[in-house]
């Protein structure tokens, strides 16, 4: 037991692979580190596949039907690999095919479904509870505006606009609205931070209202990709509460604000305290 933990730490601080072989009934095997071979379709991802072909492997792995130590263990790496996958640990490139974020959604809601079961089953164990709780914010959302025929059509509309360069509209156009309609994944979100980073660099550079339309459009896609901080999420469903737990909400938020706002404050005084000493420091080494 202590060689397979040392085993597993070693691997997590290498960059994991992902072995594929064909064998002569036209399966393809997918070997996880430590995981029984796993037969999966020819047509599932190769070495290098996109979220969506991830989010497929996982999703027949957790719909087998596996014995209770199988299964904890499918429900482990696959909470591993896209741990892996959210962190950009597991690169993710386009593998040719052609899937609105909607398809995403909707394995993300299957996947979902298949670990409420097992979580909710009458041989449910903590062990799988726990696990299947790790899973759950590695999952794109599934929304109702993510589950529509053509969602975050918002990015379409800003490549659109007319208080932007030319140059400006093609690159939004081809970096991040078609890939995202094409291929989406946590690449597309690392694109999008770094466009909102450059457009706001320099004030007054670009039209207010276009910030504001990227900025509401970066705020969907981290949601799509459940990228937004705890805050956030909270208030996307603050609607949705009673009046009693909307209340309990803002409390724990207004408690977190005043909370951060102290820490700030420490570090400042911190800060200032690490001046005085060193300026005293060279006052005495000076004088001496």
């Amino acid at each position: 037991m202590v060689e397979r933990q040392n085993n597993m730490t070693a691997l997590l601080l290498t960059n994991p692979t992902f072995v594929g072989v064909r064998d002569e009934n036209g399966f393809r095997d997918y070997r996880m580190p430590f995981m029984r071979t796993i037969h999966l379709p020819t047509n599932q991802p190769s070495i290098h596949p996109s979220i969506c072909a991830w989010l497929e492997v996982v999703h027949t792995l957790l719909t087998r039907n596996l014995e209770f130590e199988d299964r904890l263990e499918a429900l482990v790496y696959s909470a591993v690999y896209l741990k892996w996958i959210n962190t950009g640990q597991i690169p993710c490139f386009e593998d040719g095919g052609h899937h609105r974020p909607n398809r995403h959604a909707e394995i993300s809601r299957r996947i979902f479904g298949d670990l409420e079961r097992m979580t909710h089953g009458k041989n449910a164990s903590s062990k799988v509870i726990l696990v299947a709780r790790k899973i759950h914010p590695c999952l794109p959302s599934f929304k109702s505006e993510f589950t529509a025929s053509v969602p975050l059509t918002r990015i379409r509309d800003i490549a659109h606009r007319n208080d932007i360069p030319h140059d400006l509209k093609q690159e939004i156009k081809h970096t991040i609205q078609n890939k995202l309609h094409r291929n989406a994944g946590p690449e597309d979100l690392v694109a999008t931070e770094a466009m909102l980073s450059r457009i706001t660099k320099i004030p007054g550079q670009y039209s207010q209202a276009f910030i504001e339309q990227f900025k509401i459009f970066h705020t969907e896609l981290k949601d799509f990709f459940n990228a937004g901080s705890l805050a956030e999420l909270l208030d996307s469903i603050k609607e949705s509460l009673d009046s009693q737990c909307s209340e309990a909400l803002n409390l724990f938020l207004e408690c977190k604000r005043v909370l951060k706002h102290l820490n700030n404050m420490n570090r400042r005084r911190q800060n200032v305290y690490r001046r005085q000493e060193q300026r005293e420091r060279d006052n005495e080494h000076w004088g001496e």
